[in-house]
């Protein structure tokens, strides 16, 4: 392809991104799939396979950031790839270049308290979700302080004003654990499931809820397509499928 350089700066940076995108996606596709072969009993896993591709969508992010400072875009698929692929340190210096350019972006401040989070550092991702909040409308500060969307489907709207105090696992610790552990999943609903180029915010969507209220699977898996024939000469087709495996239920 061309040097994107050659292009205006907005432009060019949507390039890149775009050029990312398609790599990362193909990364995500293929991480946790598996190919069965149901004769042979033989599983072949695929993520081995799509090393280059994360490596490129890094690559092509950076370049998007470099050339347009301010793509959001960018640095939010770079966050979930640090943060899925465990380079959280990478994570905490990229948010904290962000905040930098963006000072009040609610979900840089989210991320970098699940970033912390990771570190275990209670203390200061609890201090990064309390900065988030002082940057929330009176809608979205209720809905994130409010134990709405962790509350069983179709009971009572009302919370009672002390049910996180109740769900406090550590009385004596200054961080709330059961809350921390709210506003964690909030923002990796929003990391992971977001659809940016809607403006859907990941807490908003399927997946974002059923993780806000269960909180990770146990285990995960993604299918290959196949197809196959039978003597009949039908031809069923094996979708392609995500599942999440929880105690008890998929």
């Amino acid at each position: 392809h061309r040097d994107l350089h050659s292009f205006p700066t907005r432009r060019s940076s949507d390039l890149y991104y775009v050029l990312g995108y398609l790599r990362e996606m193909t990364w995500v596709k293929y991480r946790n799939m598996h190919s069965p072969h149901p004769d042979a009993g033989i599983t072949f896993h695929l993520s081995e396979f799509v090393e280059d591709d994360l490596n490129e969508a890094i690559g092509y992010y950076n370049k998007a950031i470099m050339v347009y400072p301010k793509d959001n875009n960018a640095y939010y698929r770079l966050a979930f790839i640090f943060y899925e692929t465990n380079k959280i340190d990478q994570m905490v210096n990229l948010l904290l270049h962000a905040l930098k350019i963006d000072g009040e972006n609610i979900n840089y401040y989210l991320f970098l308290g699940l970033a912390y989070r990771k570190q275990n550092l209670l203390d200061k991702a609890w201090a990064e979700f309390e900065h988030a909040k002082s940057f929330m409308n009176s809608q979205e500060f209720a809905l994130f302080e409010s134990g709405k969307l962790i509350s069983e489907p179709g009971k009572s709207e009302t919370i009672p004003k002390n049910f996180w105090k109740k769900k406090d696992p550590l009385f004596l610790t200054e961080v709330n654990e059961r809350k921390l552990e709210h506003y964690c999943r909030i923002a990796y609903a929003n990391l992971c499931f977001s659809r940016l180029h809607k403006g859907i915010e990941g807490w908003k969507t399927p997946q974002g809820q059923v993780f806000i209220r269960y909180g990770p699977p146990v285990g995960n898996s993604q299918t290959w397509a196949t197809i196959s024939a039978d003597m009949d000469g039908i031809f069923p087709v094996n979708y392609s499928k995500k599942v999440w495996r929880y105690p008890g239920f998929t």
